[in-house]
């Protein structure tokens, strides 16, 4: 015997409730090698939106500079300036992040910033 399926019935979605609040979670991000479109994604994104909080879940910036395996020495990096291609670029995103967000942006180190402490605590950054 074979059961008869039910017919489905219409559901009705309702948005949010008024005391739901709206949370952006921002990944990786890792400047200076960051992906410029989805950047200015989220640019317009957070103006639309307008959360609550929003959350960076860490290495915004790659600081592959101070990588205990880095691609290239300080001395041969001084040509690429981290203040400039990441700092500035990391801050300017977290400015504007910080305006459209309505109570708190939090931030979590990852261990791509962690490789910057790591560096200014050892001995070759004292």
């Amino acid at each position: 015997m074979t059961k008869r399926l039910e017919t489905t019935k219409s559901i009705k979605v309702k948005g949010p409730s008024k005391s739901a609040e709206k949370w952006l979670i921002l990944p990786d991000i890792h400047f200076p090698d960051q992906d410029d479109t989805a950047v200015e994604l989220v640019k317009k994104v957070i103006e639309i939106v307008k959360p609550d909080n929003t959350v960076f879940l860490g290495d915004v910036v790659d600081a592959g500079l101070f990588s205990m395996h880095p691609k290239r020495t300080i001395v041969e990096s001084n040509g690429s300036d981290y203040h400039l291609n990441e700092v500035i670029p990391a801050n300017k995103l977290i400015d504007h992040v910080q305006k459209y967000t309505k109570n708190i942006t939090h931030f979590l180190a990852g261990n791509h910033e962690n490789r910057v402490d790591r560096y200014l605590t050892s001995e070759k950054g004292a």
